[in-house]
């Protein structure tokens, strides 16, 4: 039987380091219960076969290895592509494909940037939006004074530009913003304590992630316990070796809501077919993104990358496994953003010693929704 062919471009290869096999296994296990799905229920007329490609890119390799993948896998004769991941690649990326690459991409990229005429956003959280998410939460909790800790990389500045905007729109002042290498070792001293002198209400990181499971040994060793607030680094401490443990105390931004019966339905099915259990985001942004690539192809005259960006085009309402109830997916001639609804972001917070991993329970739990202030609420606190 003919079989389309679809691109999986995984270019964060050390986000995969501390699991081998077994988280990319999870991806394809994740995205081929969505095309086979599609496919039993008549979205497609033919099987998906997925091309994988993995690839070091930005934070630890190269904008030039990532972009290099997703060639590789454009010349294949893919009609779609899962990918790229990393806001940092994808921007220079998204350039290519609109420029002279022409396959439709699902980007998983936080980015406003990442979008373009061929590349459509099912985002693993976002830049922008998620420091508005953050400051309504440290509102609600009754925090003004902010300590801020972000990467100096691209992701941080963007974080950091819309997280001025959000807390001045909630009434929060920002005390100090310090810097650090978005692949920062174990020695976080210096900057712990430069916010530990400002004498903040609360602390917000900012950034990839990747030195997030540093933090708290400092704040031990100073004997420091500030309310604390991440972006969806929260995400990305579960991959690494030291795991979601480590972020104890912390709440951060998440794509996981367990009251999302769409969600926890598809994990049902992946539990019945996979024989395990992974109950986090990961599986659910995985299936969403290729359950959108899904509609798109099985709405795209002719099956081709130019029909397949016009299939997209025509995805409406698809209901998400991903974030709270509601959450649903929508593009349009000129819209890339995928995501819909305001909890397809949420906060959970790490308050348990269990070392959760993306292949099961990370061991957090949902603490808050975008809960919107008055604008007397808002007023009260900018006086």
């Amino acid at each position: 039987m003919s079989k389309t062919l679809v691109g999986v471009l995984i270019d964060v290869r050390v986000l995969f380091s501390a699991f081998d096999e077994r988280m990319t296994r999870l991806f394809l296990d994740s995205y081929q219960l969505a095309f086979d799905e599609a496919y039993e229920d008549g979205v497609l007329d033919r099987p998906v076969e997925m091309i994988v490609q993995e690839v070091d890119g930005l934070p630890t390799g190269s904008v030039h290895e990532a972009l290099e993948g997703w060639k590789a896998l454009a010349a294949q004769g893919v009609v779609g592509i899962l990918g790229p991941m990393a806001t940092e690649n994808a921007i220079d990326i998204r350039e290519y494909i609109d420029r002279e690459g022409h396959i439709p991409s699902i980007s998983w990229a936080g980015s406003d940037l990442s979008y373009g005429e061929w590349v459509f956003g099912v985002t693993n959280g976002s830049l922008p939006d998620e420091p508005y998410l953050m400051a309504n939460y440290l509102a609600h909790e009754g925090h003004e004074r902010i300590a801020v800790l972000y990467e100096d990389s691209s992701i941080g500045l963007e974080y950091v530009s819309f997280f001025r905007d959000a807390c001045k729109y909630e009434g929060l002042r920002i005390v100090i913003e310090e810097p650090i290498s978005q692949i920062q070792g174990p020695d976080m001293a210096a900057p712990i304590r430069a916010l530990r002198g400002t004498e903040p209400d609360a602390v917000a990181y900012l950034g990839l992630g990747l030195p997030t499971v540093y933090l708290n040994d400092e704040l031990e060793h100073i004997g420091w316990d500030p309310p604390r607030i991440m972006g969806t680094g929260f995400m990305v401490a579960a991959f690494t070796k030291q795991g979601q443990s480590k972020l104890k105390g912390w709440a951060g931004i998440e794509q996981y809501d367990e009251e999302n019966p769409i969600g926890q339905s598809m994990l049902d099915r992946f539990e019945a077919r996979h024989g395990y259990r992974p109950a986090n985001f990961l599986p659910l942004v995985c299936y969403d993104a290729a359950n959108v690539l899904a509609h798109g192809i099985g709405k795209a005259y002719p099956i081709s990358p130019a029909g397949v960006k016009r299939g997209l085009e025509r995805v409406k309402m698809l209901p998400a496994a991903t974030g709270g109830r509601g959450t649903y997916l929508s593009f349009a001639p000129h819209v890339r953003r995928g995501w819909l609804g305001a909890d397809y972001l949420v906060v959970r917070k790490a308050d348990t010693d269990k070392f959760g991993t993306p292949l099961g329970d990370l061991g957090s739990r949902l603490v808050h929704r975008w809960i919107p202030r008055t604008r007397e609420q808002r007023k009260a606190a900018r006086t």
